[in-house]
């Protein structure tokens, strides 16, 4: 619409109250105003009820353009677990945790991230009552170990779609970030496919009860030792170990990569220090001859990775 809305007041700024309270811009155009509530400001209840919507000009002239209901606060009421690492699967559930989950009058309301501990997990999928989410590897970037759910709203009229901040959801001291576990060590470090091996290392559980799933270049093994237990030549190092049986994989002389996964779905990955790979014949020539005959074996770690 214009402004001013009618004859008799020639201001040329305003502001926008919303129950008598001020409701700050966010976006001022000629063709649309964007204001945001401020629920933390409420001095009671009031879930339901409506209140009425005014420009009011720096004359204190109060024009009513409408009126606007407020809906129930969303909350959060289980987060299960509540402590994990990098891989770890996240289940949140609660009411209203998207605001209004719905296209209503042009303007569309959509979850936009979550953070575990101020730090950003990967959104499965989501609903109004439950996120599904995977914790991710980072730092703490605040004090407290708190959940926070952050919501999108999307306006479009007939010119234009506008982005902007909706209602975020907190639960203080929720999620706890445990240190990331880490593969210290492979014994032996050269291997061939069907052979033990012992992987060892710190927090090889990441915040779980047991090993669900060990994979060697992405390949799993169909036989593990699901409970980690002690070291079981060294036992003055803090390790706990768990054995495995090395795939059928197919040939390479790189370093092959190692991953423990929990139940939870916390993912535990081989340090980058450590050396592992396969140790296996890839060409024997010629494939016949005499006694005398000189026979040229290539392959990878022939010796055991000694050289």
């Amino acid at each position: 619409g214009s402004f001013p809305p009618t004859d008799g007041d020639n201001s040329t700024t305003f502001m926008v109250e919303i129950g008598g309270m001020v409701a700050p811009f966010i976006l001022k155009t000629a063709r649309l105003l964007i204001v945001q509530i401020r629920g933390n400001n409420m001095t009671s209840d009031v879930t339901n009820t409506t209140a009425p919507v005014e420009i009011v000009t720096s004359y204190g002239t109060r024009f009513n353009i409408g009126s606007w209901q407020y809906l129930p606060q969303g909350r959060i009421d289980t987060i299960n677990p509540s402590r994990g690492q990098k891989g770890t699967n996240v289940l949140i559930k609660g009411s209203n945790l998207l605001g209004q989950y719905a296209v209503e009058n042009g303007v569309t309301f959509t979850l936009h991230s979550v953070t575990l501990a101020g730090i950003r997990a990967t959104i499965l999928n989501y609903s109004n009552t439950e996120i599904n989410l995977k914790a991710n590897r980072g730092v703490h970037i605040q004090s407290s170990n708190d959940v926070k759910i952050f919501t999108k709203q999307s306006f479009m009229d007939r010119i234009s779609i506008s982005s902007y901040n909706g209602p975020t959801l907190s639960l203080n001291n929720s999620w706890v970030q445990l240190t990331e576990g880490v593969i210290e060590e492979v014994v032996p470090p050269y291997v061939q496919a069907n052979q033990s091996v012992y992987i060892c290392g710190r927090e090889l559980l990441g915040g779980g009860e047991k090993i669900s799933s060990v994979r060697f270049n992405s390949i799993a093994s169909v036989n593990f030792s699901s409970i980690p237990y002690m070291f079981p030549w060294q036992p003055s190092k803090n390790h706990v170990c768990i054995e495995a049986v090395v795939p059928l994989l197919p040939f390479t002389c790189t370093r092959l990569s190692v991953l423990v996964i929990a139940d939870t779905g916390a993912e535990v990955e081989l340090g980058q220090n450590v050396s592992f790979g396969l140790s296996s014949v890839a060409n024997v020539f010629p494939q016949s001859g005499q006694f005398g005959t000189e026979v040229n074996i290539s392959g990878c770690a022939l010796t055991g990775g000694s050289g």
